[in-house]
């Protein structure tokens, strides 16, 4: 049953990695760990939205899923991206191409995931682009966090 949003988020991983790859960039294990439970984390917000819609009819998959149950799966997805995010912020690796501060941006991307949790309890379009570019919160927070990784890259030059 949960099988369907593992592949998603492999299939993320696996971009990730091939786009390290074509253009020559190392990924880190902690990147690829937060690729796979920020994939799973909006899957799992987006089955949440189509059980909303009552497309479980036309999506075999969703009758595996329970409302409840894909609560708890967001919440373990988004504690896991979030712990593994700040992993990544304090990685050897990490700090010696971005500085020392790129933990900085934790809190963003902590408000980040609060917010889509948020918004996809009182929605039901959980698909991750539409909620990204239509809600203002979740708009703000991607480019703080942006300008932040760029000033604290600048900054390390």
């Amino acid at each position: 049953m949960i099988i369907d949003a593992m592949c998603i988020a492999a299939g993320f991983v696996l971009r990730l990695l091939l786009c390290g790859a074509a253009i020559d960039v190392p990924v880190t294990d902690w990147l690829c760990v937060v690729m796979f439970f920020l994939s799973l984390f909006m899957a799992f917000g987006k089955r949440k939205c189509e059980l909303k819609q009552a497309l479980s009819a036309k999506r075999k998959v969703l009758s595996q899923y329970t409302e409840r149950q894909l609560d708890r799966l967001m919440t373990a997805a988004g504690t896991i991206t979030l712990a593994g995010y700040t992993l990544f912020s304090l990685d050897l690796s990490v700090i010696a191409k971005m500085g020392p501060h790129l933990y900085f941006t934790v809190p963003i991307v902590a408000y980040g995931l609060f917010m889509y949790s948020a918004i996809i309890d009182r929605s039901e379009d959980g698909d991750p682009s539409t909620v990204l570019f239509r809600e203002t919160p979740l708009k703000a927070a991607f480019l703080l966090w942006l300008a932040g990784c760029i000033v604290i890259m600048l900054w390390h030059l």
